[in-house]
């Protein structure tokens, strides 16, 4: 519950909430019974579109949205430039 506290605080604009913490932890709570074998956030967000439960669970669809929004790093992509970088270094060093 207290994660689900932090995400309400870390989501908070001023005096208005994206969602409600408390009840973020009560719907995660009744929805992981219904879907216990879910792989993923979007087989989450797609179980509750497709069944048509967004009024249902509105803070576990806003805070699955917002998680799958965060960007995410390639290390493998970041790790092919610095090794092109040292490449070009050491073509031109000799």
């Amino acid at each position: 519950m207290t994660k689900c506290k932090n995400l309400e605080s870390l989501l908070k604009h001023g005096d208005r909430f994206d969602l409600n913490g408390l009840e973020l932890y009560k719907e995660l709570r009744t929805l992981s019974s219904m879907l216990p074998h879910a792989k993923s956030v979007m087989d989450i967000v797609q179980f509750i579109h497709t069944s048509k439960l967004v009024d249902i669970y509105p803070n576990v669809y806003v805070a699955t949205r917002n998680l799958l929004t965060i960007p995410v790093t390639v290390a493998s992509g970041e790790w092919s430039f610095s090794k092109l970088k040292l490449i070009k270094t050491i073509s031109a060093l000799q």
